[in-house]
């Protein structure tokens, strides 16, 4: 399973549930997420830039830095399409990287939609599911 890839509202609940447990704390989580919902669109942004730019250089780095900030919201092995990405621009196959970096924007939008969700609700959220947050921030 996967943040970016699941778009069912019950895999980003367990999900979300899985990286507060693993960060030990709903305030890090959230630290963690909101840095992630800034840096994730202006990193795959680049990546498309370079891609629309032809600059395989540049979109080889785009993908790197996109895999980087993934990274911090599940292993990277969880988002096969970054690998796809990735050997598609080491095969200087541009265009086909290109198709795959449109699959992966609209993944990270819906996932970014789950964040957002999360985010906004917070303890109510958790509390609503019958668990606590008391002492977990």
């Amino acid at each position: 399973m996967s943040l970016i890839t699941d778009h069912d509202d019950s895999g980003y609940e367990k999900e979300l549930e899985s990286l507060q447990a693993y960060y030990g704390s709903e305030a890090f989580t959230r630290s963690i997420l909101e840095v992630y919902i800034k840096d994730c669109p202006a990193a795959l942004a680049r990546l498309m830039a370079t891609i629309d730019d032809n600059d395989l250089e540049g979109a080889k780095h785009a993908i790197h830095s996109l895999t980087n900030i993934m990274g911090v919201v599940g292993p990277v092995s969880s988002h096969p399409i970054i690998g796809t990405i990735s050997a598609a621009l080491n095969d200087e196959q541009l265009k086909e990287s290109a198709r795959h970096a449109r699959e992966l924007e609209s993944m990270v939008h819906a996932a970014l939609a789950g964040i957002n969700a999360w985010l906004a609700e917070g303890p109510r959220y958790q509390a609503s599911k019958g668990k606590t947050t008391k002492g977990s921030t």
